[in-house]
């Protein structure tokens, strides 16, 4: 089963979203815009409201990073917080389609605990 609705849209940043899309049991988020201290903690609660929105728990949950123009070091924080949370709620994390602006601060960051998350298709760091 497919299942895909709008979890965010920070009205104050426009441009930014943040679509979920239910395949089986992988929840993937697709985050568009910038990520930064204005639009990071939607991704957080974006997460955590898509996966209690079901009965059926994730198992996996991708972060789609294909969309993010801008990355700063909230925005960064951001997404550990994100990938905390999932892995809180017993589901595994992978990072994918990472941007140039998320792969040019993942080079700088070289962050062990996200970069083993990276799938092998979002690996451009």
């Amino acid at each position: 089963m497919i299942d895909s609705q709008e979890v965010s849209e920070a009205g104050e940043s426009p441009g930014f979203a943040i679509t979920a899309r239910w395949v089986g049991t992988t929840l993937t988020f697709y985050v568009k815009g910038d990520l930064d201290l204005a639009t990071g903690p939607y991704v957080v609660e974006g997460i955590e409201s898509a996966m209690f929105s079901r009965q059926v728990p994730a198992c996996t949950v991708q972060l789609d990073l294909a969309g993010v123009d801008f990355l700063d070091a909230r925005g960064y924080a951001s997404l550990r917080a994100a990938v905390r949370a999932v892995r809180l709620n017993g589901a595994d994390c992978t990072l994918t389609d990472l941007s140039e602006p998320v792969a040019r601060l993942f080079r700088l960051v070289d962050d062990e605990d996200l970069s083993a998350i990276i799938s092998d298709a979002g690996l451009r760091v």
